[in-house]
């Protein structure tokens, strides 16, 4: 017989797998038949050949980088530990009083877990990925309900969070549906929703399907939806404002850690949109999202066009950020401050003059008020608040260098 590594090997020939899913389809496959030996009566002995095929397993490869995230190890790998820990709390003698009854029942491991469990042990990927970009692909005909879709979007979104998953996306002709899907009209806001936001999942720190989503117009296509999402254009219900929200997840996806995608999103109103709309958005979700866009945008890219027009935009950018400290609704955020400073210093550090000397003052006293209500929420976990302090520190720092005179540097 063909060892266990080398059936293992042959079934993920078989089934497709790409070449980082090996290691995990072994496993499955190691406890699938770790499973069987015991369903079958084997004595302990005979399982303890498929344990050690197992520990091979958990050795370190050799040919991997220092580091990489596929080597296994007992000391990294979770599914090592969790194969340590079973070998060691296991009772060999209650396990083989198990064995004897199933073998006198005739019991078979599909009698006792079912038909389900058996195939969740040999779930092709690759297939279902298909069979998901296949159900979405056809979201305009009418015989699919919402309720399909939603199902076949639940399996994509798990699978796009592999990162070679996600980059086969378009490979496999899911890329373009996905986008139809996230931005149609024809299906509800909460499919919509759920589309965007695999979409996002698919896109974040993936070079590649941020290229394919560019290739394919979607950046242009979804900066151009935000003004669906604009409270002082159409009255938006809580269903638009989930969506909106996966949207603006989306975009963010999309253009985060991507310079050329940056300036890109600046060129067609990207960061206007955020600073005129979604820094005031009525959803705090939103504008938290909107400050944290703006803060790591100009954090990768200090030299976007729309710090030109800052100065022009200045008193109102100012009254919306003194706003935002003061929260919204009455109810205490308390990562709406902590946003609010971090673009606060970002903007300083890049345009030193920015906010009229009145700013100063204002945003003290909001800061300070931002930092009692933390407090006041926080009880004596005072490091979060503390932070807060430390940032508001820095940031008047830098107002008060403008105000000294020149005598005085």
């Amino acid at each position: 017989q063909a060892s266990f590594l080398e059936a293992c090997e042959a079934r993920r020939r078989e089934s497709g797998a790409a070449p980082m899913l090996q290691r995990r389809t072994v496993w499955l496959h190691f406890v699938a038949s770790l499973v069987f030996a015991l369903a079958v009566g084997a004595t302990v002995a005979a399982t303890e050949k498929v344990t050690e095929a197992a520990m091979q397993l958990a050795a370190p490869d050799p040919s991997a980088p220092p580091g990489d995230a596929t080597t296994l190890g007992r000391s990294s790998d979770a599914m090592t530990e969790l194969l340590h820990w079973a070998v060691e709390h296991s009772d060999p003698e209650k396990l083989k009083e198990v064995m004897r009854k199933y073998q006198e029942r005739n019991l078979t491991l599909k009698d006792v877990y079912g038909q389900d469990m058996i195939d969740a042990f040999f779930v092709n990927e690759g297939s279902v990925m298909q069979e998901a970009i296949k159900t979405i692909s056809d979201f305009r005909n009418s015989s699919k309900s919402d309720a399909d879709l939603e199902d076949a979007l639940n399996r994509l979104h798990d699978l796009v969070y592999q990162v070679d998953q996600a980059r086969n996306l378009h490979i496999m002709d899911g890329l373009r549906p996905l986008l139809e899907l996230a931005l149609s009209s024809e299906r509800s806001a909460e499919t919509g929703a759920l589309a965007l936001w695999t979409l996002g999942v698919a896109a974040q720190n993936n070079m590649p399907v941020q290229a394919d989503l560019l290739a394919l117009d979607g950046l242009r296509r979804l900066v151009g939806e935000l003004s669906r999402c604009d409270p002082g254009k159409r009255e938006l219900v809580p269903e638009d404002s989930a969506w909106c929200s996966k949207l603006l997840f989306a975009v963010s996806a999309m253009v985060k850690n991507n310079v050329t995608i940056l300036d890109e999103a600046d060129s067609i109103g990207l960061f206007q949109w955020l600073l005129d709309v979604g820094l005031q958005h009525p959803s705090v979700a939103m504008a938290k999202k909107a400050l944290g866009l703006l803060d790591t945008a100009l954090s990768m890219q200090p030299e976007l066009s729309i710090l030109k027009s800052l100065p022009a935009r200045q008193d109102a950018l100012a009254e919306t950020l003194l706003g935002l400290l003061q929260g919204r609704d009455g109810s205490y955020d308390q990562d709406l401050p902590e946003k609010v400073l971090r673009l606060v210093n970002k903007l300083l550090s890049l345009r030193p003059l920015l906010f009229e000397p009145s700013f100063r003052p204002a945003f003290a006293a909001g800061t300070h008020a931002a930092v009692a209500r933390c407090l006041a929420a926080m009880g004596e976990d005072r490091e979060f608040c503390d932070g807060l302090a430390g940032l508001s520190r820095h940031a008047d720092l830098a107002l008060a260098a403008r105000d000294l005179a020149d005598e005085e540097l």
